[in-house]
């Protein structure tokens, strides 16, 4: 799939739709590697002219005595990233890891809540889209269930038709 078809798509899906689309989502349902949709995503934030939040992920080291490895979600614009990356000795790593509609991250959904309330939310969004994509028809072709994304195969896994993700009954004493 063409990248503008691609950002056509994320701007149904984040600006019709108001869903939350996070870089793994994309990857997995675009068939896209992690990177492709990282570099996706902010070219969907750059292009919305404002219509489009984004929260990113940022890694560095601190910059206090005990300088320790941190990795943040930050949300609520350039501002609050410049911010961000200030406070670390060292940044490692920065990379959007979602987006949403810009009103709803303006009225306190996700985005400018703070970064706990983000992290949970994102979770909450993230868990919820791969459960979609695990329970998706047998014959619905999608990167959890193959595995396209690793690097690691095994030729004799075989899958099995229906959900992979089966709860046990529990054994009784």
């Amino acid at each position: 799939m063409a990248t503008s078809d691609l950002l056509r798509n994320l701007d149904a899906l984040v600006g019709d739709e108001g869903q939350v689309v996070t870089y793994k989502w994309a990857a997995r349902q675009f068939g896209i590697s992690s990177n492709l949709a990282k570099q996706l995503l902010y070219a969907h934030v750059k292009q919305s002219g404002g219509a489009v939040a984004a929260v990113y992920m940022l890694s560095g080291w601190t910059a206090d005595e005990q300088r320790r490895h941190v990795v943040r979600l930050v949300g609520g614009g350039e501002e609050a990233l410049r911010a961000a990356r200030a406070n670390l000795a060292e940044v490692t790593g920065e990379h959007v890891y979602s987006v949403q509609p810009a009103a709803a991250a303006a009225a306190g959904v996700g985005v400018g809540v703070g970064v706990h309330s983000d992290y949970n939310m994102l979770c909450a969004v993230g868990a919820k889209q791969a459960q979609a994509l695990f329970d998706a028809s047998p014959d619905t072709p999608n990167a959890l269930r193959d595995n396209r994304g690793s690097a690691v195969s095994c030729a004799q896994v075989k899958r099995t038709a229906g959900p992979s993700r089966r709860v046990a009954a529990k054994p009784s004493a």
